[in-house]
């Protein structure tokens, strides 16, 4: 279960009646482009982790093949 709240609703929250409307407007949207950038990271790296692992299984079998021919 996911309890995180987005970083935009939590600036949001924040009191911001100091800022400007282009202010917050600016932290809204390098909060969002922040998260799309981790969330991209992740993923890459979900995906290189599961072509590797998929790599190793098929490599595996021809490897330990090798092994009891010698």
């Amino acid at each position: 279960m996911n309890n995180s709240q987005r970083l935009a609703e939590l600036i949001k929250g924040i009191d911001g009646s100091y800022l400007t409307e282009a202010e917050k407007n600016n932290a809204l949207l390098s909060a969002e482009r922040s998260e799309t950038l981790v969330e991209l990271v992740f993923a890459a790296y979900n995906s290189v982790k599961n072509a590797i692992i998929k790599l190793k299984t098929a490599l595996v079998p021809s490897i330990q093949a090798h092994k009891h021919q010698a």
